[in-house]
């Protein structure tokens, strides 16, 4: 049998092997293409040192057996399944899904995923749980979670990962072992009992987890018995109070998904996803931003208002994950009167109906912005610049929509308007310089940064920014004294992941590495933390430590 670092290049049938995809504690998974047809598969191989295992063998062959069974358009399909080839281990050939998981979706939100984006995902997802629970035996999938949820080149979500479902003797509550991923068991599963029932439990973790921004149950000693009590015991606080965008409808059907008593949940999934999208079509109470608690935003990825910087993607392949870009912070302005605040005046004459003034509409704006309403945003802002055509802040807003929404002509327009109208408006520079970035304009984004810097030589995005944008222009020399700048004046932790690609360019391997140790610590779900650790740790020649880092990544990404 071939060693598994030499897959890649080797022919497996009617495929070519291409490249490692991901590495696993069952197995590795490998990008391959068919010989004769034009199509692109992903190899889960079962790790050879488990090949002696017959309960590991019949595990590989169960999910192989129920991707069969179970065709449907939103599961991964299943194209073929091989446990006789003399050179290569068990290998299950299944469609590859370039749009990656669900889990890297959700990491690049910069708050809670919009009520419609997540419908049109739930939904797909639901008819295909709905589809196996409806088997004449039916099959209970028992490992819902983000990492398991697909995309393929369409963009459609699929259903994968059978690899502990089971199949019931009849839609009965059964008695099996106890298998699942811990934040999204259900309680009844704990104790070794499962039901369709179990994965609607699931799912409205995953639900709560996507229209919040965090998850319903929480222990945090991370134990199996800690776990175990919360499930059984932590009733969730209300999805309305973490985002109070969404109606108080919601709270009333994620919850009854949620329920102790498997009994008192919907009779069926796709019964919980009729009622949420329902729910989610009632109205909403938010009269003003500052009816917004901050604290109602507690998750780090959930901002209450936008961040104070854009984060650009890093150019250099080789150095670590890219971290996606976030909104800049509209200028500060003077805090403004609440209704309650304005004196009455006696009148006995109807009172007319009076406008907004454009700083009401534009803090209206901002907040939606902020929560990715991005339509209404952009029609306030537009009726300010109509009603104040002088307002830098209300072209600076539009270009934030522009820029989030990927039309970057229009966003170098707005955000230029801005700019004729306050001169020293900082991010209106760095708004710009991301968008012409985005276009691969590279030497007109290094002048908006300079210009940037000409007004604030210590913002610190402008810095990492045109290091970024020095190395795309091949100058090497001064993109690392643009990062050494950067590092000078980055003394937040607001910064951190760019502050780790720096270090690494700059080849300082135990700086970054202990700063990517810091980030685990906090983020301990993230895989793209993990691959960046790997990355380093490879470049200190520790590669037993990168190999574990980079399995890492990929079991946190639902690969194997």
């Amino acid at each position: 049998m071939l060693q598994e670092d030499s897959y890649a290049g080797k022919q497996y049938g009617n495929y070519r092997i291409i490249r490692l995809l991901a590495r696993g504690g069952y197995g590795n998974v490998y990008l391959a293409e068919h010989s004769l047809l034009p199509r692109m598969v992903a190899i889960k191989f079962l790790h050879a040192e488990l090949c002696s295992s017959p309960q590991k063998q019949y595990a590989f062959l169960h999910e192989a057996r129920l991707l069969e069974t179970l065709k449907h358009p939103h599961i991964l399909p299943i194209y073929d399944v091989n446990i006789s080839n003399e050179d290569f281990p068990p290998g299950l050939i299944v469609e590859y899904a370039p749009g990656g998981s669900l889990r890297e979706r959700q990491r690049r939100l910069t708050g809670p995923m919009s009520g419609e984006e997540m419908l049109t995902i739930l939904e797909q997802i639901v008819t295909a749980l709905q589809h196996a629970h409806q088997q004449i035996t039916p099959v209970v999938h028992r490992d819902l979670k983000p990492e398991n949820i697909l995309f393929n080149s369409q963009g459609k979500a699929l259903l994968s990962d059978f690899g502990i479902a089971v199949v019931l003797e009849s839609s009965a509550t059964q008695q099996v072992d106890v298998a699942g991923t811990l934040p999204y068991m259900a309680p009844e599963q704990f104790k070794g009992l499962v039901s369709p029932r179990s994965d609607q439990y699931a799912l409205g973790c995953l639900t709560y987890e996507l229209l919040t921004g965090h998850r319903p149950i929480i222990a945090e000693s991370g134990q199996w018995t800690e776990w175990a009590l919360r499930h059984q015991k932590d009733q969730p606080t209300a999805p309305s109070r973490l985002n109070p965008l969404l109606p108080s409808a919601v709270d009333d059907v994620i919850l009854k998904a949620l329920s102790k008593d498997r009994t008192q949940r919907f009779a069926t999934v796709k019964d919980f996803a009729r009622a949420l999208r329902q729910a989610l079509q009632e109205p909403i109470n938010v009269h003003s931003p500052k009816s917004v608690a901050p604290a109602a935003f507690s998750l780090k990825q959930v901002p209450a208002q936008p961040p104070k910087q854009i984060s650009l993607p890093s150019p250099e392949q080789n150095l670590v994950q890219p971290s996606k870009q976030a909104p800049v912070q509209p200028p500060k302005q003077a805090p403004l009167l609440h209704p309650e605040q304005v004196p009455a005046q006696a009148s006995t004459v109807p009172t007319p109906r009076i406008e907004p003034e454009p700083r009401v509409l534009q803090d209206r704006a901002y907040y939606l912005y902020a929560h990715k309403r991005y339509n209404e945003a952009l029609e306030l802002f537009e009726q300010v610049i109509s009603r104040d055509p002088r307002n830098a802040f209300a072209y600076y807003g539009k270009g934030l929509i522009m820029l989030d929404q990927e039309r970057y002509m229009s966003a170098i327009e707005a955000f230029e308007q801005a700019i004729v109208r306050n001169p020293a408006l900082t991010p209106a520079y760095l708004g710009k310089a991301s968008a012409l970035f985005n276009i691969r304009a590279y030497r007109r984004a290094l002048d908006a940064y300079e210009q940037a810097l000409s007004h604030n030589p210590s913002e610190i995005d402008a810095h990492y920014g045109k290091a970024d944008a020095l190395l795309k222009l091949k100058r090497p020399t001064e993109a690392r004294l643009a990062y050494q700048a950067a590092i000078q004046y980055d003394t937040s932790d607001r910064h951190e992941e760019r502050k780790g690609n720096a270090l690494i360019f700059l080849e300082r391997y135990d700086e970054a590495l202990a700063l990517y140790d810091r980030l685990i610590q906090h983020s301990p779900d993230n895989p793209d933390l993990f691959e960046c650790r790997g990355n380093i740790l490879k470049k200190l020649g520790r590669i037993h430590e990168a190999d574990q880092a980079y399995a890492r990544a990929s079991e946190l990404r639902g690969y194997v």
